[in-house]
């Protein structure tokens, strides 16, 4: 009997759990959703880095520890009938793709980084008399700008269709290429069932307020250090999960950094927040601030950060430090409908997203 699944193929710098880094935790969400949901697809993947290789650069540059549980898809011989690019990054290291003739592509578009400096010193930045530290970002800015201006070129050439992950991102994407509207889907990265509001021990005599980054320079980590730094609330704390710290905050004994979190832990670390607070100047789309959402915690967003609609919609937004600093002093956030806020991330869900990943597939094969 004739096998009648569709054969799709996702590529990814890594499909590890726990890596913490946005792009393949995207990734592994989306994996893990069509398995359990979408029983039309027979799945397969390719990592384009070696594990060990991309484990011993994340653990270097980010701080974070090594992930620990492998992706659960099996190996399939042959040829796939979809190729599906979980980022435009990973593209130009795909040496198969000579080999893919006949093959549907699909690829995700997360945003348009290449037009910006990634790895920018923040002014609160220790390294900013490391020569080496600074060589060293300035390579990886711009290997990423090339690869990723590669991976732009390519979609627009060659992919049959292509995913961005929010509205924000499309108009982006329609304004700098020529990529219509007929080729291009807004599908919104996955949040998964687990994040919900859950009972968490709290000190009642502490207002804690959190943030979770890479604290890559878009991140905007120190304007939230600096406003939580001019507070004069002793009651009040501030909690840094994540990536290394590129500043110093041993000057307020307020200020705690508990490094990176397993996804695992994430609700609990979120509900454990009285606000989460999260000032990135940009975002493809901002999952950090839709996982607090399905939590019900509130969250503050810089208001003249670059973030998707869905994602900023009832949020409080400061307009600069002070502002944020009088935010923090004065609890304005109690006011956040958190209900509404839940409402938003409705889309997110894995059963959901799989549906309309599985209708992407199936278009892309008719045409």
């Amino acid at each position: 009997m004739q096998d009648k699944k569709i054969h799709v193929k996702l590529v990814s710098l890594s499909f590890k759990r726990g890596s913490g880094v946005g792009v393949v935790e995207y990734t592994v969400r989306l994996e893990k959703a069509i398995i359990k949901y979408d029983k039309d697809i027979k799945l397969s993947t390719r990592e384009l880095i070696h594990r060990k290789l991309y484990d011993f650069a994340n653990i270097i540059y980010k701080n974070y520890k090594k992930p620990d549980v492998d992706s659960p898809t099996k190996r399939i011989p042959g040829k796939p009938q979809i190729i599906h690019y979980m980022d435009l990054n990973v593209i130009p290291f795909d040496l198969s793709l000579m080999a893919s003739k006949g093959v549907k592509l699909v690829c995700t578009i997360h945003d348009l980084d290449s037009r910006r400096r990634i790895f920018r010193s923040s002014k609160l930045s220790e390294h900013k008399n490391n020569v080496l530290k600074n060589i060293s970002n300035l390579f990886l800015d711009k290997m990423i700008r090339s690869s990723y201006k590669y991976g732009v070129k390519f979609a627009i050439k060659k992919a049959d269709h292509i995913i961005v992950v929010s509205e924000k991102t499309k108009e982006e994407v329609m304004k700098y290429t020529n990529i219509g509207k007929d080729k291009l889907s807004v599908v919104y990265p996955i949040i998964g069932d687990n994040f919900k509001k859950i009972k968490v021990a709290k000190n009642k005599n502490k207002i804690v307020v959190g943030h979770i980054s890479s604290y890559l320079y878009k991140k905007n980590a120190e304007a939230l250090v600096s406003a939580f730094k001019r507070t004069k609330n002793p009651n009040l704390e501030l909690r840094l999960y994540g990536g290394k710290l590129p500043f110093k905050i041993n000057d307020d004994s307020r200020i705690h950094y508990f490094g990176h979190v397993k996804d695992k832990d994430l609700p609990r670390v979120l509900n454990s927040f009285d606000v989460f607070v999260f000032p990135s100047k940009w975002e493809g789309f901002g999952m950090p601030i839709m996982e607090a959402k399905r939590c019900r915690v509130p969250v503050i967003t810089y208001k003249k950060g670059a973030l998707p609609k869905i994602v900023k919609a009832h949020t409080l937004q400061f307009k600069d430090e002070k502002d944020l600093t009088s935010i923090l002093e004065e609890k304005r956030w109690e006011k956040v409908d958190t209900n509404s806020a839940y409402k938003d991330t409705k889309k997110t869900e894995p059963k959901y997203v799989a549906k309309q990943i599985d209708e992407i597939y199936h278009k892309v094969l008719e045409r």
